[in-house]
């Protein structure tokens, strides 16, 4: 009878053990409510200036001064950098001395041609009448043979007189004030005023000035140091607002508009997010090594002044914005027989729940259809998604929102 009993208290123990509740999976979830869905391309780049104007030599001397220092804040018009005038000064007196003889043998030549219109006519009238009085002499005397001697003197002396007048006729002309000649001496005096206008204008420039307000950058001209026209001095910028120069990867071009607004960080500011927005995108893309990329102008807010031409920086650029939708972590998203969908927790179980999916990122995704606000969904953890069948018993550890 006791043999009887224990194998019976033996069968119920096995029985009780394969009738056991299977235990729940510790799950983690993340509660589903309607919010902003925001779509970012990000990118690195280098802060620089604005809209930087370089300062150049506007002729060739020696720097005579420098009245500023690198990081020094200027006035639009404030004298900058003196240069060396002495070499413009001894031009300006040749050039001045050019103008001043051009002009004299401008008006010498005008003066010239009517004067000498006068005196030519008064030769010309001359010899005519010098013509006439050997003709008249010439018809005074008798054709007769004891005449001949003096009839042919007279001819002679008739037509040496005509060509007396031809060749007066032709000397006159040649010493006559040709009206190419007023013409050439006119543009002399031209180009001389010219080259005196830009010299008196080099002179004005030898006093540098800020062309725009701002901060000295990149100071490289010295007091004493000889400089050929047109090396640069040094760059003045307003770094409020600066820009950040991001180099978008081509894949993401097509997202990006002018406009749209940005955050960007430096690695000297930890944490700290400045507010831009995009200004300019290059219309062809940069070879990069096997890659291509667009650089992206960012107009980035700098009132603090902490951020400076030179730094390394990123930027989070906002190019899809979708207000009062439902949105999951991206860690939710399985799949179960080709099936996207999330498994939802309903009373201590796991359902699969098919989702219709819209815009996503590598964190989040929005669902379109198959879930509501308020739905747990289950997020991990990782090794226990998997296991995950329709009806499983879960027990919710840790829940988000």
């Amino acid at each position: 009878m006791l043999i009887a009993l224990l194998a019976v208290v033996i069968v119920g123990i096995y029985w009780a053990r394969g009738h056991q509740e299977p235990q729940a999976l510790q799950v983690e979830t993340h509660q589903v409510t309607p919010g902003v869905f925001v779509e970012e391309v990000q990118a690195s780049g280098q802060i620089g200036a604005l809209q930087p104007a370089d300062v150049m030599a506007p002729f060739s001397a020696p720097i005579e001064k420098v009245l500023v220092r690198e990081g020094d804040a200027v006035e639009k018009g404030q004298l900058l950098v003196v240069m060396d005038t002495t070499s413009i000064r001894e031009q300006l007196l040749q050039a001045r001395a050019q103008v001043d003889q051009a002009q004299s043998q401008l008006a010498k030549l005008q003066k010239q041609a009517p004067d000498q219109d006068k005196l030519n006519k008064l030769q010309i009238q001359a010899a005519e009448e010098r013509i006439q009085i050997a003709k008249d002499n010439l018809d005074a005397l008798p054709p007769l043979p004891e005449y001949d001697t003096q009839r042919k003197e007279a001819y002679r002396q008739w037509q040496q007189a005509q060509q007396d007048l031809e060749q007066l006729k032709i000397q006159l002309d040649m010493q006559k004030v040709q009206p190419e000649d007023v013409a050439a001496a006119r543009a002399s005096l031209t180009a001389a005023q010219e080259n005196l206008r830009q010299l008196e204008d080099l002179l004005q420039k030898a006093e540098i000035r800020a062309p725009i307000s701002g901060t000295i950058l990149n100071l490289s001209g010295a007091a004493g140091a000889s400089v050929p026209a047109g090396t640069p001095l040094l760059t003045v910028a307003g770094l409020d607002p600066i820009a950040l120069l991001a180099q978008v990867d081509e894949n993401d071009r097509g997202t990006l508009r002018l406009g749209q607004p940005a955050s960007v960080t430096v690695q000297a500011y930890p944490g700290e997010i400045f507010s831009g927005e995009v200004t300019s995108i290059s219309p062809a893309a940069q070879r990069q090594a096997d890659m291509a990329v667009f650089i992206v102008e960012i107009q980035v807010d700098n009132g603090d002044g902490l951020l400076f031409p030179g730094m390394s920086g990123r930027v989070a650029i906002q190019t899809r914005k979708e207000a009062n939708v439902l949105t999951i972590p991206y860690q939710a998203l399985t799949a179960r027989q080709g099936q996207a969908g999330v498994f939802r927790v309903e009373g201590g179980t796991a359902r699969f729940v098919p989702i219709v999916l819209g815009a996503q990122t590598a964190t989040e995704a929005v669902v379109k259809e198959g879930l509501k606000a308020g739905d747990q969904v289950i997020t991990g953890p990782p090794d226990v998604l998997p296991k995950l069948q329709d009806g499983t018993a879960v027990q919710v550890s840790t829940q988000g929102s």
